[in-house]
């Protein structure tokens, strides 16, 4: 199995309301670049290591929006 890289990003804006100074935006994209990799799984005899058949394909470009309040 070769190396790869995988690049994930978060911005946070802070302050962006008057009056709402307790608020916090966040933003993230995860696998930005949609790299199609892999990770490997355990290997063993089937006996004793459930382990699946291949590696375990990883999921593509995922976004999250998170909005936190505080009090």
């Amino acid at each position: 199995m070769s190396g790869y890289t995988v690049v994930n990003t978060t911005l946070i804006a802070k302050k962006f309301w008057k009056g709402y100074e307790g608020h916090e935006l966040r933003g993230s994209a995860y696998n930005l670049f949609d790299r199609d990799y892999t990770s490997p799984t355990p290997t063993g005899p089937p006996s004793l290591d459930p382990a699946l058949p291949n590696d375990m394909p990883r999921l593509g470009r995922i976004y999250l929006v998170e909005l936190k309040c505080t009090f």
